[in-house]
């Protein structure tokens, strides 16, 4: 039995390099959520959802009613992706729309539940985005994505060593397909890893720019194969105790990173 919906869900946003298992944590989290009582909704990343039907309609008539509602949000949008030099033009649309639908589900979705993870968030954007841009414009563009950076309350950052992720990706790749531009390159090659590991790191900097009193962050190590069930425990006790302590939460940056040997969530 789930608890009544909060009318100010608590939206936390999932974030890593492609391979560090995102979308596996959030299940787990949602789990051990839903397992308290805790209405929990986990947002995937169907932003386009097949023409004509019903789920077609709606998020194409909220996506321009939240265009409309937010004019300076969709121009700051628009001039940062341009900005990023993308090698393929169809890519600036592409992410914009994916950017603004995003933000689109989570307003419409979140009033029928307390806790919204979204597995494919804001901050995933901004790396895929940054995966594609011209690197000699990169590092002055992203910080252009700092003022747009409000929809979650909390960001989940899901670290994993380089050599983890394209393990992942290699055996994933077996299975489903190539379904993403990182995993059509050559996952062993150096510049590659590089590049990836270096996105990882700016856009990890621009959380930092923007934590406040309304975004925080906790980095949480995923670098095993078989997940510690107490690890995915600690991390649902961490978005439990802001959820409920969201109004008496000190306006402070929370930096929690938690390992197998961490015994206690601490939020400071």
């Amino acid at each position: 039995m789930f608890d009544t919906p909060s009318p100010n869900p608590l939206i936390v946003d999932f974030f890593g390099s492609p391979g560090s298992g995102k979308t596996h944590i959030s299940s787990l989290v949602a789990e051990h959520l839903r397992a308290r009582g805790i209405s929990t909704l986990v947002l995937r990343e169907r932003l386009f959802p097949k023409r004509f039907t019903r789920e077609w309609f709606a998020s194409r008539f909220g996506t321009l009613l939240w265009m409309v509602l937010h004019p300076i949000h969709t121009w700051q949008l628009r001039c940062a992706i341009a900005a990023s030099q993308q090698q393929l033009l169809a890519d600036r649309k592409r992410f914009r729309l994916a950017w603004i639908r995003t933000c689109e589900r989570v307003s419409r979705l979140k009033s029928n539940h307390r806790i919204v993870l979204v597995d494919h968030g804001l901050a995933q954007l901004v790396w895929a985005i940054g995966y594609g841009a011209n690197r000699s414009v990169w590092s002055g563009v992203i910080k252009r994505f700092a003022p747009l950076m409000t929809l979650a309350d909390l960001t989940i950052v899901v670290d994993v060593s380089s050599a983890t992720a394209m393990t992942r990706l290699r055996r994933r790749g077996q299975h489903q397909g190539k379904t993403s531009r990182l995993e059509q390159e050559d996952l062993s090659n150096e510049e590659v890893l590089a590049n990836v590991e270096e996105l990882e790191r700016q856009v990890i900097d621009l959380l930092n720019t923007v934590a406040d009193a309304n975004c925080r962050l906790v980095r949480f190590n995923n670098d095993h194969e078989q997940q510690d069930g107490e690890a995915i425990g600690r991390l649902a006790n961490a978005i439990e105790l802001l959820l409920k302590n969201a109004e008496d939460c000190p306006a402070k940056f929370v930096s929690t990173y938690l390992t197998e040997s961490t015994s206690k969530i601490t939020i400071e």
